[in-house]
């Protein structure tokens, strides 16, 4: 789940986005604002812009799309892919995003050309997550193949900057804020890498991760588990806040 304030995007196996709103800021949705329907077969990833004013979507359908959250508009669609995409990410200034899956490769677009302006291969497996960073100088993915690599945005090479190499199982999930980049992995770790040193610190969780992210002022952490369980971090202590256990016959694909 990925949203503003005032809504948030849930989106499920059928295909099918939905928009909630918030009667309130800082409450939960409760209303659903609308259906967003174009994916055919699961939809893996969605992920709002900077603002809020735009959100893409991408799936099983091999097929990324850009909306407007706010009137359900769907404005532009990108086929390149060859098989399914599992992420996409958008840079701060709207110009450009990336979406990765199953094709091993991270596909560079321009917002609005039909066509990925370039691409960058070096995993081995899947690509399970792709992030920028705040100044979108970076990118990052995460793959099954279990590394993070970084990528040059600067330069016009497709080779991979560096590699951590860390993990014993796959790289579900990552999260770049600032200095600090966040990874989750099938192996129940939760690591944290500095990014001007690359000395990490690591959290056990116990159980596969799925997914995780940073709370806004990146005091908390919340993490998904295998278990059907989310559960919210104190970073700082390592306690555990509170638990989210309800989901019954199905796995929470993201937080």
């Amino acid at each position: 789940v990925h949203g503003t304030l005032s809504e948030c995007l849930f989106f499920f196996a059928r295909g099918v986005v939905v928009t909630m709103t918030t009667p309130r800021a800082r409450r939960l949705p409760v209303e659903p604002a609308g259906v967003l329907r174009a994916h055919e077969g699961a939809v893996n990833a969605i992920r709002y812009n900077f603002d809020g004013s735009y959100c893409m979507s991408c799936g099983n359908d091999r097929i990324c799309r850009l909306w407007n959250p706010q009137n359900g508009r769907l404005i532009k669609t990108y086929k390149s892919h060859n098989y399914p995409i599992l992420d996409v990410c958008i840079t701060g200034d709207n110009s450009q995003f990336a979406s990765a899956g199953q094709d091993k490769a991270i596909f560079l677009w321009e917002v609005t050309r039909d066509t990925p302006s370039r691409k960058f291969r070096g995993h081995l497996e899947r690509v399970n997550c792709v992030c920028f960073n705040e100044n979108n100088e970076a990118l990052v993915s995460g793959s099954y193949d279990s590394t993070v690599k970084f990528w040059d945005m600067k330069s016009r090479s497709v080779s991979p900057l560096m590699s951590l190499q860390d993990f014993k199982d796959s790289v579900t999930s990552i999260d770049l804020r600032g200095t600090e980049l966040v990874t989750g992995s099938v192996d129940g770790h939760v690591r944290t890498y500095d990014v001007r040193t690359f000395k990490v610190v690591v959290d056990c969780v116990f159980r596969p991760i799925t997914s995780l992210v940073l709370s806004t002022d990146n005091k908390c952490l919340l993490v998904q588990t295998l278990d059907h369980t989310v559960r919210l971090f104190d970073r700082k202590t390592g306690e555990v806040l509170t638990e989210f256990s309800n989901h019954k016959n199905s796995h929470v694909l993201c937080v």
